[in-house]
């Protein structure tokens, strides 16, 4: 079995097994350009930390971004925000997508694990449905929709999360 096979295979089945959130408490990180809070909890797999959940948040655009990484890769991310669109690349892309994706959006691993070449993860997530379809994003409160995408992404990755896992959304003040 090629390299690839074995990555795109571990990432399938650890998706598809029931994880939980470590046992350590994450905070809300500033991140240098003072304008994004950063969030990561690890995930327990097989009774061991692989792979972390981290969402990143512009609280004063009312955008954010909800993830997985696996060896500092991300494998599927949902980004939400009030003016986002994605550019999906390539030629050749699948009928399910379009090239264009106006507004919230999830990059799946199902769309992405195409992108695997040998031993390494994609560096990038080049493709991206709508996230409407998904979650309902009809809310003008962006807390309310980032637990929303919250949940949703947690239950598609086989996350298993209790509500007081679920980081309260970063106020504007807390930038400042």
């Amino acid at each position: 079995m090629a390299r690839s096979e074995l990555i795109v295979d571990f990432v399938d089945r650890y998706l598809s097994t029931e994880k939980t959130l470590a046992d350590v408490r994450a905070e809300w990180q500033r991140l240098p350009n003072q304008e994004e809070m950063d969030w990561r909890h690890p995930i327990l797999f097989d009774d061991e930390v692989v792979g972390s959940l981290f969402a990143k948040v512009k609280p004063h655009l009312e955008s954010f971004g909800i993830g997985l990484l696996i060896q500092d890769s991300c494998v599927a991310r949902i980004d939400h925000g009030p003016s986002l669109y994605h550019m999906n690349a390539g030629t050749r892309l699948p009928i399910e997508i379009d090239r264009v994706v106006r507004g919230p959006h999830y990059h799946t691993w199902d769309l992405n694990k195409a992108f695997v070449r040998g031993a390494q993860l994609p560096p990038k997530l080049a493709w991206a449905v709508e996230l409407s379809g998904k979650v309902n994003v009809d809310s003008l409160d962006a807390e309310v929709l980032f637990v929303r995408c919250f949940r949703h992404f947690c239950g598609d990755i086989g996350l298993v999360v209790n509500d007081d896992e679920i980081p309260e959304y970063p106020k504007k003040r807390m930038l400042f």
